[in-house]
């Protein structure tokens, strides 16, 4: 695909990418390659490839081909193959899926959507494989799509041809393909990237154009990317893609591109299935569904009270509360522990977002009272993001509070360090900022994610859930945030299972809070 200049949204895609041939990771017999390759750890980079290095017959020194990330329960396998002599091989077991990911640059192909192609059989209770397709620009995500599809049983001889389509972006730069299963043996065999258009597809139907339509209203009245594009280039571009599209599933594809060519990496559209399972209990993350993971916290040398607060996202409105007021009482357990800490580590290193109102009235009373951080619409309207006595709102509205008398530090003059990290994102940066511009506050670690606009959540007609950035942020001091959030002091992080008081930023933390001891 053509490169666009990282930073420019212009929502105008290419139709058509210089024409390639057909890129084929298919398995070419070669006679030396025999065996088994058992999965090891392997690169994460993105590697040039060339059809013949993606092929399942070459491996490296880890037992995989190049570009290909052996997961759990994940092998090279010789003597069973739809095309040549080797296939992957997927074993799930002891309740945990297999997998394996590919990781290739972005391919030019002739068209407007990337066909990915594979060949695959399942034994043993295996009758599906989960499919995630992920398309990445210089400034993040672009396109992210999961599908399950059904295979072929190994006992009819026969190999299942899987397909799935996803659109093409002139700004991306690479192309992830992740494979899972969750129970049983399947093996994955002659997978092939080649182009494919839709302008030879029928238009839209009425019902799918109507729910495209909707979406592009909302993107109108709401996106702050909205003014950065060329509207009637970019509308016609997402029904370009929804060509061919008889139901509102269907359309999810142009609604997705929508998302990706608007440019708004903290926007994605939510599956009415996972829409309605987060509305009934929370998780830790709201795209993966990672289950929720309790805050945690001690009493560190020097009474230096030591929290970490984990994304937390969806649940009910009382599961919200309840987060919040066991991070408080976390915090009161840990002042008392230490008589009265002098000093406070908050740890956002593993936070990934999520609702920001549980995580903010949790750790609120070491935010302090007042408006914390500004949220400023596309019109130019700006709201303040606030803690007071118990709870936490916006503008002029409380989101949720406290049941009964909040937690209030024993001591006024504490310090408190903020962790920061690369997977610090979404609400975890905003609950940052919430500590920028105030006396004896300070962040150290690495820089965060760089997803920090402030989101709205939107229901579409079938259920789903468009995710959509509608507000900018800055801290207290008016400093709008925009990419990755630099901490105050840079700290290397250290390895993640070295003990915690052995970690670069952690000392550094440590040295800062303890100084008002």
């Amino acid at each position: 695909m053509r490169r666009r200049r990282a930073g420019k949204t212009s929502g105008l895609e290419a139709s058509r990418a210089r024409a390639l041939p057909r890129l084929a990771l298919a398995c070419a017999a070669l006679p030396a390659c025999t065996g088994i390759a058992v999965a090891q750890p392997a690169s994460e980079s993105v590697l040039p490839f060339t059809p013949a290095s993606l092929s399942f017959e070459l491996v490296d020194a880890n037992g995989a081909p190049r570009g290909v990330t052996l997961g759990n329960g994940a092998a090279i396998e010789n003597g069973v193959a739809a095309d040549g002599e080797r296939s992957l091989r997927l074993a799930a077991g002891d309740g945990r899926e297999a997998r394996a990911t590919l990781r290739i640059p972005a391919p030019e192909i002739d068209g407007n959507r990337i066909r990915f192609s594979m060949r695959a059989r399942g034994a043993d209770g295996a009758d599906a494989i989960d499919v995630l397709v992920r398309i990445d620009g210089p400034n993040g995500l672009l396109y992210v799509d999961r599908r399950r599809a059904s295979i072929a049983d190994a006992d009819d001889a026969g190999w299942a041809s899987v397909e799935i389509e996803t659109p093409v972006f002139a700004a991306a730069s690479s192309v992830r393909l992740n494979l899972a299963i969750e129970r049983g043996t399947a093996w994955i065999d002659a997978i092939a990237i080649d182009g494919a258009s839709t302008a030879s597809r029928p238009p839209a139907s009425a019902a799918a154009r109507r729910y495209v339509e909707y979406v592009l209203d909302l993107i109108d009245s709401h996106s702050i990317y909205r003014a950065s594009l060329d509207w009637p280039r970019f509308r016609a571009d997402v029904l370009e893609q929804a060509r061919g599209a008889a139901t509102a599933e269907d359309a999810h594809l142009a609604v997705r591109y929508a998302l990706g060519a608007l440019g708004d990496v903290h926007g994605y559209l939510r599956a009415s299935d996972r829409a309605e399972a987060l509305g009934r209990a929370p998780v830790s993350n709201a795209r993966t569904a990672r289950p929720p993971i309790p805050p945690d916290g001690r009493t560190l040398p020097g009474g230096i009270g030591y929290v970490t607060i984990p994304g937390f996202a969806g649940g009910t409105h009382m599961q919200q509360v309840e987060f919040a007021e066991g991070l408080q009482s976390l915090l009161r357990s840990l002042d008392d522990e230490a008589g009265g800490a002098c000093g406070w580590i908050v740890d956002l290193r593993r936070n990934s977002g999520g609702n920001l109102w549980p995580m903010l009235l949790g750790i609120g009373p070491l935010v302090g009272d007042g408006d914390a951080v500004i949220a400023t619409y596309p019109d130019g309207r700006r709201d303040t993001v606030w803690y007071r006595d118990g709870k936490a709102g916006l503008g002029d509205y409380a989101r949720l509070r406290v049941r009964g008398e909040p937690y209030r530090p024993r001591r006024a003059d504490a310090r408190v360090a903020i962790l920061l990290g690369p997977d610090t994102a979404s609400a975890g940066e905003v609950l940052a900022m919430a500590f920028r511009g105030v006396d004896g506050r300070r962040s150290f670690g690495a820089p965060t994610d760089g997803v920090n606009t402030g989101t709205r959540t939107f229901e579409l007609p079938d259920g789903a859930e468009l995710v959509l950035a509608v507000v900018t942020m800055s801290d207290r001091t008016g400093r709008v945030y925009r990419g990755p959030m630099e901490p105050d002091i840079s700290a290397a992080p250290g390895p993640r299972d070295a003990p915690l008081l052995e970690q670069p930023d952690v000392r550094a933390a440590l040295d800062f809070a303890a100084e008002a001891c």
